[in-house]
């Protein structure tokens, strides 16, 4: 069995939608998930038990994952943040690469990590949520639409990791999420793309090799740029 401990960080607290994306991810595991709030523990495949939790934004929960696939439910989603900008402050969206947590070796107390990652570099767990993800997809478009020239848009090509668009939005949106959310972000119905198994995009003022995401491009005068 293992045990993992989560704080709960939308503004919302554990609501109806982002209880739902829970269980749909939950779902996919053999194993059993339970989740405790203060001494009320609940099954994590059960929406309505989740809901029952009333947990609100900073609630500690804490998940006992029991079964033959335990390992595999229990890093699901998890990823490691790489700081790009060491001498910064205070780190903070966007302020990190992201790279894919593989394994976990306990015998040594190790990690394996989808990149090289120096002594003494800066990171931080991230954890794949699909209510985060929208939210930083719709802040991203927001921001472009400021941009000097970029108030009119005339079109926009989208590229979706397979894995982001396969499972982590729940239908009915499903892998149509990127595409609607381009539209709707940038103001035009002129939006086409593809799926990939690796996307191209700037982080830290740099143009990296990303995973589990989506790069769009958007068309506007006097001449197209990377968002």
């Amino acid at each position: 069995m293992i045990e993992k401990e989560l704080t709960i960080q939308n503004k919302l607290g554990l609501h109806a939608r982002p209880a739902a994306m829970f269980v749909h991810e939950a779902g996919r595991f053999r194993s059993t998930i339970m989740v405790n709030k203060e001494g009320l523990e609940i099954n994590g495949k059960s929406v309505m038990g989740l809901m029952l939790l009333a947990a609100e934004c900073g609630s500690k929960l804490k998940l006992k994952i029991d079964g033959p696939d335990e390992r595999e439910a229990a890093s699901t989603g998890l990823h490691v943040g790489l700081a790009m900008d060491e001498y910064a402050e205070q780190h903070e969206q966007g302020d990190f690469l992201i790279r894919g947590v593989l394994g976990a070796e306990p015998e040594r107390s190790a990690l394996a990590v989808g990149d090289l990652i120096e002594v003494g570099r800066t990171i931080r767990f991230q954890i794949r949520d699909a209510a985060s993800a929208t939210r930083e997809l719709d802040t991203v478009l927001a921001a472009c639409r400021q941009r000097p020239g970029y108030r009119d848009i005339g079109g926009a090509l989208v590229v979706s990791c397979n894995g982001r668009a396969a499972d982590l939005f729940p239908q009915p949106l499903g892998a149509s999420h990127d595409i609607l959310a381009v539209r709707a972000g940038l103001g035009t119905n002129a939006v086409a793309g593809c799926f990939g198994a690796g996307e191209i995009g700037p982080v830290g003022g740099r143009n990296h090799l990303h995973g589990y995401t989506a790069s769009v491009l958007a068309f506007a005068e006097p001449e197209a740029h990377l968002v």
